[in-house]
């Protein structure tokens, strides 16, 4: 009885992530909005993009990016404030 339960629960965990990843709209949806949102966000004047990167996984999606700014930390700290 026990050797059931134990080939269910594996069931159940391959039937879940085989629908994370090949039925994964909303996390492309989420991707685009993501972007979306990022994209909103006002530079400083004169700000430079070193580099910029989406992760993905199944469900999260975030970004990495790095800007070179022709001021000093504490005036980009206020920028953003």
């Amino acid at each position: 009885m026990m050797m059931w339960y134990k080939i269910l629960i594996v069931f159940f965990l391959i039937t879940i992530i085989g629908y994370l990843a090949w039925n994964n709209e909303d996390g492309r949806n989420r991707e685009v909005r993501i972007i979306q949102e990022y994209q909103t966000i006002q530079q400083p004047q004169g700000a430079e993009v070193i580099f910029y990167k989406v992760e993905r996984k199944f469900v999260n999606r975030w970004i990495f990016s790095c800007y070179k700014y022709p001021m000093s930390v504490d005036e980009v700290q206020r920028y953003y404030e």
